[in-house]
């Protein structure tokens, strides 16, 4: 082997080596920020002396591998530009850091959403969101078979 071809082999080796590397870390850069998965639900919440309420439930993970302050939850309406149903989670509730897989959940009833809502003229729920402590707002799109529970929930209710 000549001098030349010793010389473009630790080129191509370094070059090959230096994306790997620099792939890696940008990967791991990714995995590393904080980041919240958000769900809606619904169910029925039973107390201790058997009374049933249904409840909407705005849930956050931490699936990010540092931890992240949840300062605030809500919902989102169909009308307006983005215009905001309600907030909810009370002292005891958020703000709140979560680590690494830990969750929080908020809840409101489905009667003061359908008072915020249906029966405002405001349109039904079409996002639950959380906001983080650097004012990021995370989303999931409520169900439809959650949206439709609000209507019915809403029918008896005068406008």
């Amino acid at each position: 082997m000549t001098q030349l071809d010793i010389t473009t082999i630790v080129a191509v080796v370094g070059a090959v080596t230096g994306t790997l590397a620099l792939l890696i870390e940008f990967a791991s850069f990714r995995r590393d920020r904080a980041r919240l998965k958000v769900s809606v639900t619904s169910g029925l919440l039973i107390s201790q002396f058997e009374t049933s309420t249904t409840m909407l439930w705005v849930e956050a993970v931490n699936i990010g591998r540092r931890p992240v302050r949840v300062v605030a939850a809500g919902l989102l309406a169909d009308r307006g530009p983005q215009e905001r149903l309600a907030m909810f989670g009370d002292l005891h509730t958020l703000p709140v850091t979560l680590a690494e897989g830990e969750e929080v959940k908020v809840n409101a009833t489905f009667g003061s959403v359908v008072e915020n809502s249906v029966a405002a003229n405001r349109g039904l729920p079409r996002f639950g969101w959380v906001r983080d402590s650097t004012g990021r707002e995370h989303k999931a799109r409520v169900p439809e078979s959650v949206r439709r529970a609000i209507l019915r929930h809403g029918e008896g209710m005068p406008h």
